[in-house]
Parts: C-alpha cells; sequence; structure tokens
C-alpha cells in the first residue's frame, strides 16, 4: 500500500540520534491484524529521488523508551527499509528524515509480510 509522497517541511526532530535536527515527515500506522510489517522508502512516481533515513517509535516523543529501531539504506539504492511485528491495532510511527537534512518527495509503503510455510 502507497502511503503518499511527502514534501519534508515543517517538522523538526531528531532522528536515529544523529546529534541535531532536521527537517522529518511523521506517520502513525495501526496494524490492521497481528503480524509482521515492512514499512519502505522508494522514489515519487516521476522518478525523484531522496537518501533516506527512516526510525520507528513506539509514540511522536523522541528518545530511547520511544525508539524501535533505524534504518539508514537497508531498501534498495539509499532507501530505508524497516520490519515491525505487531499485534492488532497496535500503532507505530514512522519517522523519515533526507540524509544531511536533505528535502524531498519520498514515496512511503507499509507491506505485510507473508509467513514462510
Amino acid at each position: 500500500t502507497t502511503v503518499g509522497q511527502v514534501e519534508m517541511n515543517g517538522i523538526l526532530t531528531e532522528v536515529c540520534s544523529r546529534g541535531r535536527p532536521a527537517p522529518a515527515a511523521v506517520f502513525g500506522f495501526t496494524a490492521p491484524e497481528t503480524g509482521d510489517w515492512i514499512f519502505e522508502t522508494g522514489p515519487t512516481a516521476d522518478d525523484q529521488n531522496l537518501d533516506t533515513i527512516m526510525e520507528l517509535r513506539s509514540h511522536c516523543g523522541f528518545g530511547p523508551p520511544n525508539h524501535i529501531l533505524c534504518n539508514d539504506d537497508g531498501g534498495p539504492s539509499w532507501y530505508s527499509r524497516a520490519h515491525w511485528s505487531g499485534t492488532a491495532d497496535e500503532t507505530v510511527y514512522i519517522v523519515v528524515t533526507g540524509f544531511g537534512g536533505e528535502r524531498g518527495p519520498f514515496t512511503l509503503r507499509a507491506i505485510r509480510r507473508e509467513q514462510s510455510p
């Protein structure tokens, strides 16, 4: 499922303990069912590319109690990919920023990870 394209502006937050606030986009995802999910960033439909960093948080605040995981370049090219196991109706917050404070559009997808037989 494509969540959308976002131009990062307006929100400044520290992402993945990089040491200083950077422009970011924040998304909330509520699991429709218990299972494993993959979140990944990618290019926009018109092929604009942004080197992304993604952090998953248990809520919107920053800090170790909220931090679930961080990913930089775990997806194709310079994109981010994160795996999360959630229960039905549990919410995770996906924070995306550009490497080095870069700004620009990107897409974010949430994919249900199928279990191996």
